[in-house]
């Protein structure tokens, strides 16, 4: 077998990392980090940084992206959360997420949707990475090569975000060229296996068969948590997902925010009125602040910040007018910080609990990654946590803002290390099912015409419900009946549920949201040989049509081995068509 390239994409709120390798690579030190980016001199690897670029893109006075966009330029960043603005918020969502003042954070374009500004900037990327790979391996072997692309998505991500995140990279490019794939693989999964193989090597004595460990990724956007169960080490690492990863919209951009709502309270107008080119996510006021955010620590002496930003205020004790710079103490930082933080540990408090008590796997070990993983403070407090609460101590990892991206490689070199996964969501249908004695409304309940059996309508039917075990092989079924006339179309639609609830309820209620519209084709299904029978018509009442019942099945499969969600249509065991997942506005 040929070689391929394997290219791992952590494609983050606020940076994306790419890194690649060949398929016959033996170490992780044999996984390369793509550090040149495009820039403009006065950016270029923003603040020391060049392991990413900036998720970030503007459309005027020319189409510029990353590190490469003028600093007067209006630039729009963190447009990937805005894949998925349609899923349900959660109790750890940081609430400003709605109250954005614009400037290009959370916002887009008028002309452009979330997903045309996500393929746009993908389609940069896309290019970059491309033209790198070429100096690197040389173009003619390059376009001899295929490339395995693994892209990371939230955990916490709705299926139809993920689906999204797929649609943009094909657009951009990713996997348009004969033999190149795109996979896709959750932030936790890839950041387990690159912490496990990245600590491992530094200490052996680190995790042992049988261990619970847990993945709590802090980016930018979101927080990401997963425990997994290791079932094995060598020759291959192995992992069980021991329950429903967990995590909220809460990472460091939540600082970001909060350091917005701060200049607002203490300079008013002369804050807000500001242009966005001169305190929006893209400024040199921003990227000062974000150079004081990284370097800011628990065991930080009491320290005043100094952060450049004309203003037309007087001295204070939070402006110097002779430096014209806004004055932050290491106060003020604990306050940015300290919500946030506590968020994080909550979140890794529930994880803990789900895994020791529903699989009863005793978490041993707590992993941060992530670039706010890599924050000395929030280091700090999770270590003290952990220590008092748990007894565990949290081992320092070396690369933080690079190991989702390398961890996205190593499935591709090494296989996905989970073997079994929790599905997140309860999937299902709504239907007539049979009607359940003792169970079920009599009041509500019809008597099929064709068959006299009585059944309840409108129902729900959970397919997959959440918490459950899915493998690559997973295949669920659910099984339905359609009546026809003989020469009837044979497309329709079907609907998809979801619910996120604990325990999925029989009928409608507020936590059972459409996932979208499954389109059904069994125009090549022979009806001879079904059962058939007679009903009169109702345009004319004297004459009888003769109708043909269908068997069929719908047959989902959650998680294919590129990670995506795919459905099959099965009449008496043969698949007769595919069934297309459709997504409404």
């Amino acid at each position: 077998m040929s070689r391929k390239l394997i290219c791992g994409v952590d494609y983050g709120t606020t940076f994306i990392g790419v890194c690649y390798a060949w398929s016959d690579a033996e170490n992780v030190s044999d996984i390369h980090i793509v550090s040149s980016w495009p820039s403009t001199g006065s950016t270029g690897g923003d603040y020391g940084h060049q392991s990413q670029v900036a998720s970030r893109i503007s459309y005027q006075p020319a189409e510029q992206w990353g590190y490469a966009i003028e600093p007067r330029a209006e630039a729009f960043c963190w447009t990937k959360l805005l894949l998925d603005r349609h899923t349900i918020a959660t109790e750890y969502d940081d609430k400003r997420l709605r109250e954005v003042d614009g400037g290009g954070i959370l916002t887009l374009p008028s002309w452009k949707s979330a997903e045309e500004v996500v393929t746009d900037f993908l389609t940069h990327l896309y290019k970059h990475v491309m033209k790198y790979l070429a100096t690197i391996i040389t173009a003619p072997i390059l376009d001899l090569t295929a490339i395995e692309w693994w892209f990371t998505v939230p955990a916490v991500w709705s299926i139809r975000a993920q689906e999204a995140t797929r649609k943009a990279a094909c657009k951009a490019g990713f996997g348009s060229r004969p033999g190149d794939t795109i996979h896709m693989v959750k932030e936790p999964e890839a950041a387990a296996m690159a912490s496990l193989h990245l600590t491992t090597r530094e200490n052996k004595q680190l995790i042992e068969v049988g261990d619970g460990i847990l993945i709590c990724d802090c980016g930018g956007g979101t927080v990401d948590l997963a425990s997994y169960l290791i079932k094995s080490i060598t020759p291959k690492l192995q992992l069980d997902q021991v329950c429903v990863s967990e995590g909220g919209k809460c990472g460091s951009t939540t600082i970001d925010r909060a350091f917005h709502g701060l200049m607002q309270d203490r300079f008013g107008e002369s804050f807000t009125k500001l242009p966005q080119s001169r305190k929006g996510a893209s400024s040199k006021f921003m990227g000062d602040f974000e150079r004081t955010k990284r370097a800011f620590g628990s065991l930080t002496n009491d320290t005043t910040y100094g952060i450049t930003l004309p203003l037309d205020v007087e001295q204070s004790a939070h402006y110097d007018e002779a430096y014209s710079e806004v004055l932050v103490t290491s106060t003020d930082m604990r306050s940015l910080f300290d919500p946030v933080v506590d968020h994080v540990i909550a979140l890794l408090e529930q994880q803990v609990n789900a895994s020791e008590s529903g699989e009863a796997v005793k978490i041993k070990t707590i992993i941060l990654v992530g670039g706010f993983g890599s924050s000395a403070y929030l280091q700090d407090k999770v270590r003290a946590w952990a220590k008092t609460n748990l007894g565990l101590e949290v081992p320092k990892l070396q690369k933080h803002w690079e190991a989702i991206c390398i961890g996205a490689a190593l499935c591709g070199l090494e296989g996905r290390g989970i073997h079994n996964r929790k599905a997140r969501y309860h999937i299902g249908f709504v239907f007539n099912m049979p009607f359940r004695s003792g169970i079920d409304d009599e009041h509500t309940a019809i008597i099929d015409w064709f068959d006299g059996v009585k059944r309840t309508p409108n129902r729900m039917s959970w397919v997959i419900n959440r918490g459950g075990n899915i493998t690559n092989e997973t295949q669920k079924t659910e099984s339905f009946q359609r009546k026809w006339l003989k020469y009837s179309e044979k497309k329709w639609q079907l609907d998809l549920w979801q619910c996120i609830s604990h325990v999925a309820p029989d009928w409608f209620d507020e936590d059972v949201k459409l996932l979208g519209t499954i389109d059904i084709d069994l125009t090549a299904v022979n009806l001879t040989g079904f059962p058939s029978k007679r009903k009169l018509s109702s345009v004319h009442p004297y004459k009888a049509q003769r109708y043909y019942r269908v068997d069929y099945d719908i047959a989902i499969v959650p998680e294919d081995d590129l990670g995506y969600m795919q459905f099959k249509v099965l009449v008496r065991g043969d698949k007769v068509g595919e069934a297309k997942l459709r997504f409404g506005d």
